[in-house]
């Protein structure tokens, strides 16, 4: 079975780059059958089956943790892998611009100091 290939990004994704786009040069590829976003070249978030995923710290993974957000996690080889380096956006922040620039750019800060 040949690969599936992405060369377009979904509505979600032209969203999310089209609100961020104030905050810097985020660019946007491929990554594991989603999306990464990037920051000066740093990872910093992640949208996967059209979720949008942060990069985080400890502080910033407590904060999302605190309004109810969940690591990243799938399937593999009959187990479930859960990365704590990788927690969901704040639910209705996508719908927010304002609220979605908050969060983002905590998780840029966290990637840049990271990087």
């Amino acid at each position: 079975m040949a690969a599936r290939t992405r060369t377009q990004p979904s509505g979600l994704v032209a969203h999310i780059l089209d609100v961020l786009g104030d905050l810097g040069p985020v660019e946007c590829g491929p990554f594991f059958g989603g999306w990464g976003l990037r920051v000066h070249g740093v990872f910093f978030a992640m949208i996967m089956r059209e979720e949008l995923y942060f990069s985080v710290d400890a502080a910033l993974r407590a904060e999302l943790i605190a309004v109810g957000c969940a690591p990243f996690a799938y399937a593999r080889a009959g187990r479930d892998i859960v990365t704590e380096k990788l927690y969901a956006a704040p639910p209705g922040c996508l719908d927010d611009n304002d609220e979605l620039c908050v969060w983002a750019s905590k998780a840029m800060r966290v990637a840049v100091d990271q990087g």
